[in-house]
């Protein structure tokens, strides 16, 4: 039988190795490496899916105040963002000029540094404040 420490090791595993694959992607730049781009896609995907799970668990044992949704409604929206900024800056545009393209990429570059690390922290807060 699966225990909520269990879920939140776990969940915290994952994000942990979310953000070290994103590092090592960071660090490779681009063209950047197919496998550990993936990796870093499927590990961050799996967060999310681990951290709504368990906050499903947490939910059905404790109840959520006002606060703990307003910190989920926005974990849930860095999340998001962390995702669709990852996901506009792998994609490559054929034909535009490399120093014009890397300047317009340099706010989602800042965005997908910023965005994951307040939807960890706020994953962490919220799972501490729940349990």
């Amino acid at each position: 039988m699966e225990t909520i420490e269990s879920k939140l090791i776990v969940t915290g595993s994952l994000f942990l190795i979310m953000l070290i694959t994103g590092v090592i992607v960071k660090k490779a730049g681009k063209p950047y490496p197919f496998l550990m781009l993936s990796l870093h896609k499927i590990f961050s995907l799996l967060a999310g899916i681990a951290a709504i799970i368990t906050v499903i668990q947490l939910y059905k044992n404790t109840s959520a105040t006002f606060w703990i949704w307003v910190l989920m409604i926005v974990a849930v929206i860095t999340f998001l963002l962390s995702f669709s900024s990852g996901t506009i800056l792998t994609v490559e545009k054929k034909g535009t000029n490399e120093k014009e393209t890397s300047e317009k990429e340099e706010p989602m570059k800042k965005m997908h540094v910023i965005a994951p690390l307040l939807t960890t922290l706020l994953t962490a807060l919220i799972f501490y404040l729940m349990y």
